[in-house]
């Protein structure tokens, strides 16, 4: 009877000891749920209303407040710059307008602004203290950010320097500049070419803005080495919309664009040439001269020596070309490359094929010569009065007759040849499907980015003028759709032209009279 009573009082003991304590934790539970946070209302706080980016807009009003706590403040509005749009400020309110109360401390508020369009990537660049762009000799520093038509940026405020760039076009209003990064950068995604050095070309006399995206993805289809990779972006410059720009890998020797090696101090090295009427520097160091053509030296040369050994390689060249030696041609010459060359050149009918920027590179350790990467062909595709009033018919590149000065000297000779023109043959019915259907891949990609290109043309109203030799045709079409309408038929009617030509059986025979103008070849 004891224990039972003793083990009763145990149990109430143990009893009032959990209601106590599940009481206190609902008191607690309570106390936390009903405290109010404490405000000062009487204190001051700073308020600073400020742009993001003051080159893509402003905002006006009182940017620097005081405020006690249930104070208004007055109001701010936010100013976005033409090309760009307000996207809202960084505590999400997405007015235009706004005041503010209740502030609990100080507080820095930022209005949000983007590019207005985003049909292309975005490339903005900002020079040091706003500078122009004034030489095609020297750099000036710069930032740049890249932006995807997504709103992601590939890589933002990166540091580097600018400067113009071109022969004829930096006389042009808008400029072409070469750009230099103070790192690699992969630009075009999707592609193994991490550079510093590239180019912005702004194809302002071609007023479709696709001739050389024609022939640098052409010159890919016909397997010509290292055709140039480039992808269209509107451009800011410092804070303001200036156009459509075509970003281009920069011809150079470098191990994602001309990959030879050119450091050796013997003439097994590889070299970069181009055949340049604007050449510069001094003859047989920069340049040398064979059969008054001037060939410019794009590669490091280390001994004197290798200006003799480029020299007497493209000798050897000149003679075997026109003795006709076949063999020795094969020995000197990379043939897969020359006549890949040929077609590109003949199809887009370049004018300047002889002139400058004709790119030919020797493989190191006594390699052959290959010719490429394609460059500049904005004066190609009938966009050129000159050469038959942009007649798409007819050969140019390959024929006999004394015409332009910038004709090249050695297409013309080999075309006399039956084995020349047999390697053309069939590398054209090779090819024939695929570079037809890339031009009508050309077209659609016109059509696709038309609002971009408008644009670049409301910044570049250029329509009626003559920029550099357009024939008068050209001149009277008045919109983008006109332009690239007439790319499109210029193409096609000249792929059915040369496709007629190349495929005709006296194509093959030996008449030198096939398809020329003149039987006095002035280059033999």
């Amino acid at each position: 009877m004891i224990m039972k009573k003793i083990y009763l009082l145990v149990t109430l003991l143990l009893c009032a000891i959990l209601l106590f304590s599940c009481k206190g934790d609902t008191d607690i539970a309570a106390e936390e749920t009903t405290t109010e946070e404490i405000i000062d209302e009487t204190a001051i706080r700073k308020l600073t209303y400020e742009s993001s980016d003051k080159l893509m807009g402003t905002v006006s009003g009182a940017l620097n407040q005081e405020l006690t706590y249930n104070d208004v403040s007055e109001g701010v509005k936010a100013n976005e710059k033409s090309g760009f749009k307000f996207a809202g400020w960084s505590d999400g309110n997405p007015e235009y307008s706004r005041t503010d109360t209740n502030l609990k401390a100080d507080t820095t508020i930022k209005a949000i602004f983007d590019y207005e369009y985003r049909d292309m990537p975005i490339l903005d660049i900002r020079t040091t203290n706003y500078a122009q762009i004034m030489s095609k000799n020297d750099y000036i520093g710069a930032e740049f950010t890249f932006a995807n038509t997504d709103g992601t940026r590939r890589f933002e405020s990166i540091a580097g320097e600018i400067r113009g760039r071109g022969n004829a076009t930096w006389g042009m209003d808008k400029k072409s500049y070469r750009i230099h990064f103070d790192q690699r950068l992969d630009v075009i995604e999707g592609y193994d070419n991490g550079a510093k050095s590239w180019v912005l070309l702004a194809n302002h006399c071609d007023q479709t803005m696709l001739r050389n995206h024609t022939a640098f993805n052409l010159g890919k289809i016909l397997n010509i080495p290292y055709s140039t990779e480039s992808i269209f972006v509107e451009v800011y410059l410092n804070g303001k919309y200036d156009g459509v720009y075509q970003i281009v890998e920069q011809t150079q020797v470098q191990e994602n664009r001309v990959n030879i090696e050119d450091t050796r101090t013997d003439t097994s090295n590889g070299y970069l040439i181009e055949l340049d009427r604007y050449f510069e520097g001094q003859e047989n160091v920069d340049f040398v001269v064979v059969n008054n053509v001037f060939y410019s030296i794009r590669s490091q040369i280390n001994n004197p020596t290798q200006i003799d050994y480029i020299k007497n390689y493209l000798e050897q060249i000149e003679s075997a070309v026109r003795g006709n030696n076949e063999a020795e041609c094969y020995r000197l010459i990379d043939m897969d490359s020359m006549v890949a060359t040929y077609i590109l050149q003949e199809f887009m009918k370049n004018i300047d094929v002889g002139w400058s920027s004709f790119f030919m590179f020797i493989e190191e350790d006594y390699g052959k010569m290959y010719f490429g990467p394609p460059w500049d062909f904005d004066l190609t595709a009938g966009n050129d009065h000159r050469l038959d009033n942009g007649s798409w018919d007819g050969i140019y590149v390959g024929d006999r007759q004394s015409g332009f000065d910038q004709r090249h000297r050695w297409f013309p000779i080999l075309i006399e040849y039956d084995w020349f023109r047999r390697l053309v043959q069939n590398m054209w019915e090779e090819k024939k499907d695929e570079i037809i259907a890339y031009v009508d891949e050309v077209y659609q990609f016109g059509k696709d980015n038309i609002k971009s290109f408008n644009r670049n043309f409301e910044r570049w109203p250029i329509w009626g003028w003559r920029i550099n030799q357009e024939p008068e045709h050209i001149m009277a079409l008045n919109t983008y759709g006109q332009h690239i309408d007439y790319l499109n038929e210029w193409l096609h009617a000249r792929f059915e032209w040369l496709d007629e030509y190349f495929m005709n059986e006296e194509y093959i025979t030996v008449d030198p009279n096939y398809g020329g103008n003149n039987n006095n070849n002035r280059y033999r």
